[in-house]
């Protein structure tokens, strides 16, 4: 019984997981409203785009490096 439930998992792994993040969406649709939800959908993109393409990553990261740099330079 159990090997069977590991297979179908396996096997629709896909439909699972947009089932769930649709479910997810839905629930949040419905506690938070509707633009509050595309404004944390459209932020998740974003993230997801900023930590997936490393030159943005490293852009990001040396731009913000250099503005702290800057910031304790002007405090300290």
């Amino acid at each position: 019984m159990k090997e069977n439930f590991i297979v179908f998992i396996k096997e629709h792994l896909a439909l699972l997981i947009g089932a769930l993040t649709g479910f997810v969406i839905a629930i949040l649709f419905l506690l938070i409203g509707f633009f509050p939800t595309m404004l944390i959908l459209l932020l998740t993109g974003i993230g997801a785009v900023i930590g997936g393409i490393p030159f943005i990553r490293k852009y990001i990261s040396t731009w913000f490096g250099n503005l702290l740099e800057k910031l304790y330079n002007k405090i300290g």
